[in-house]
């Protein structure tokens, strides 16, 4: 599970936490100074409640649910995590000692302490210091999480098994190099540094066997990693370098009266099974053309192509969506009209008007689009001075970016399918069951262009839309409460502001999970009193039952 519940601050000195009481809300209001590194909510004792715990200055220590030493992490090289890793439905407390052994924090006989290794001999190698990753992930959902360990410029995939982990495959990363002479005389190197930068993992079923296999994107390559009964394989099943398919950059080519041409050099890639035999296929925009490669159940296959689809027009934008209503994918393609230096010019200081065009090639069902367009619409995104409009929507998109959404059981119903938002503005709200399961939040622009390209829809564009396609998956959630009345509400106090986070778990063991909302403040400092000192405050909410 990675719902994870961590807060950055920072680091004010060596002082341990301590947690107060306020009285400016019902509930259990809480009160944490100075501010920690991180906090995180776990259960450390196996009884099926949360503790709140923090990390300060490489020391795990006890807020609440108990009192105790602090523990300091062990190693020079340690990572933590919050994760589920019994399958329980409870977050526990996870340290990756210097790359090697994996142990679990745990509260016995009010005693902070490591437990046994819950696997050893991992062979990793982080980067010095004490610090949060996410390094657990159930990759391939079999139930048994998985470990990415670091290791010097790469990744190591442990694969979980019923029968404990597996060497699984090494991921590389990028290595970038920094270095700085000094004011000497001699030029000596004063300063080195080494940033290295592993990709992230993520899954899908790329061959159509029903098993999630493993997909890695650093740059311009995409690696395909095809699960088998013994796990992930040590090297890639399938290397697609998408650099091949853009266009050679020629600069004597660039014309100022039209610089949407440009878009030609760009390359856009979609993963969908167009076919429908389950595995995943690649559709590539480059060049003025969409080019399409099936794949089965070696992966995907450069060799096994269908006939290009040509296009006319400053295409930008390709997405694989079901539009026609026969279960087979249809292309969306989106295009915009020819604009050019003194165009742009004149929409930084009087207007502006751009015109989006939308194609959909209906799906043949073998991997293959109808050469001719099945639908279009056009839209025109116009309005004031751009510099004017973007300013307008600033605000808008900054409390959408700073809204917090959490999906949890709040009602105790087994289901974690409620809804919680907490607002810039300092509003918290609770819609039960506005979430289920079985929701797709991951393809906001599927929907969209679905509603927009039914007989009776309206494609309508303008910057609001574009701020949504921007923030995915949080905008969707938002999205559902805009139509209804949240079953539980409150407003905080006046003069909440952000930075704030938000975390939902059983604190009291009730099986309903509670709200944990917190924000950075500093207090007023009295007359002749030393400078104060950062710290968090908040409250702990328990919102009634159904």
């Amino acid at each position: 599970m990675r719902a994870a519940f961590l807060l950055c601050g920072l680091a004010l000195g060596a002082a341990t936490p301590s947690l107060s009481a306020q009285d400016e809300l019902p509930g259990a209001p809480i009160r944490i100074a100075p501010v920690p590194d991180n906090l995180a909510a776990v259960d450390l004792d196996g009884d099926r409640k949360a503790e709140l715990v923090s990390v300060q200055n490489g020391e795990v220590c006890l807020l609440f649910g108990g009192s105790c030493d602090p523990l300091p992490v062990p190693g020079r090289a340690s990572l933590w995590t919050v994760a589920d890793w019994d399958g329980d439905g409870y977050h526990e407390f996870l340290v990756l000692v210097d790359g090697k052994a994996l142990h679990r924090v745990v509260l016995a006989e009010e005693v902070l302490q490591l437990s046994a290794p819950l696997a050893e001999g991992l062979d990793g190698t982080p980067p010095l210091g004490i610090r949060p990753a996410s390094f657990v992930r159930d990759l391939d959902a079999n139930g048994h999480p998985d470990l990415i360990v670091p290791r010097a410029d790469r990744a190591l995939i442990w694969h979980g098994t019923p029968e404990g982990l597996v060497r699984g495959p090494e991921v590389g990363g990028l290595v970038q190099l920094a270095l700085e002479a000094g004011d000497r005389e001699d030029g000596l190197l004063s300063k080195y540094t080494r940033t290295v930068t592993l990709p992230e993992p993520d899954t899908a079923d790329v061959s159509g066997d029903g098993t999630p296999d493993l997909l890695i994107r650093f740059g311009d390559q995409v690696r395909q990693y095809l699960a088998s009964e013994q796990g992930f394989p040590a090297q890639p099943s399938v290397e697609v370098e998408l650099d091949q398919f853009r266009e050679e950059f020629d600069q004597s080519k660039i014309d100022l009266g039209n610089l949407t041409k440009l878009l030609k050099y760009i390359v856009v890639d979609e993963w969908a099974d167009l076919n429908g035999d389950g595995a995943l296929d690649l559709l590539v925009l480059s060049a003025g053309k969409v080019r399409i490669f099936l794949g089965d159940a070696s992966g995907v296959s450069l060799e096994r192509s269908k006939r290009p689809v040509k296009l006319d027009g400053n295409i930008f934008y390709a997405k694989v969506a079901e539009i026609s209503g026969d279960g087979v994918p249809d292309l969306v393609l989106v295009g915009v009209e020819d604009l050019g230096l003194a165009d742009l010019a004149i929409s930084v200081i009087t207007s502006f008007k751009m015109r989006f065009d939308f194609y959909v090639f209906r799906g043949r069902g073998d991997g293959s689009f109808h050469p001719r367009v099945y639908k279009e619409k056009t839209v025109v995104l116009e309005g004031g001075r751009l510099l004017s409009l973007i300013e307008d929507n600033k605000e808008q998109l900054a409390a959408m970016r700073e809204s917090i959404v959490r999906i949890a059981d709040i009602d105790g119903s087994g289901t974690s399918d409620d809804l919680i938002m907490l607002g810039a503005d300092g509003r918290l709200g609770v819609w039960r069951n506005a979430a289920p399961s079985d929701t797709p939040f991951g393809d906001l622009a599927e929907d969209f262009l679905q509603r927009a390209f039914d007989e009776r829809g309206k494609l309508e564009v303008d910057v609001g839309t574009l701020t949504e396609w921007v923030l995915g998956r949080t905008s969707a959630l938002i999205a559902r409460t805009r139509d209804s009345e949240p079953s539980w509400s409150v407003q905080l106090p006046e003069g909440w502001k952000t930075p704030h986070s938000l975390v939902a778990r059983d604190f009291d063991g009730d099986g309903r999970a509670e709200i944990l909302v917190v924000r950075r403040s500093v207090p007023e400092a009295g007359e002749g009193e030393d400078p104060p000192v950062a710290e968090l405050s908040g409250w702990i909410l328990d919102p009634p039952g159904p």
